[in-house]
């Protein structure tokens, strides 16, 4: 698992998570998540379900606080107790 945490902007805002993915065996997984003080949300989940390179993209609005912050998470492709690679490229996460 590989994760980036960037401050989210207070106020009602919009942003566009985009990517670039594929997985070798099993499906992955590209998460974007809103941390508060007190729980997790998941804001957009994308599975990674082909074997060449496909974009993903997704806008979403949310109203934040200070405290409170942005995670993209970049899962591998798993199944039970094995692991496969899942390639990532131009991971992006823009405010609009």
């Amino acid at each position: 698992m590989v994760y980036q945490t960037v401050p989210a902007i207070p106020g009602k805002q919009t942003y566009t998570m985009e990517l670039w993915a594929r997985k070798s065996t099993f499906d992955g997984e590209a998460r974007l998540q809103l941390i508060t003080a007190d729980t997790t949300y998941s804001l957009v989940t994308f599975r990674i379900d082909s074997d060449t390179w496909k974009r993903y993209s997704k806008t979403v609005s949310l109203s934040a606080r200070d405290s409170d912050s942005l995670r993209v998470v970049l899962l591998p492709g798993t199944s039970g107790l094995l692991t496969s690679s899942t390639c990532y490229d131009l991971v992006q996460l823009t405010q609009r």
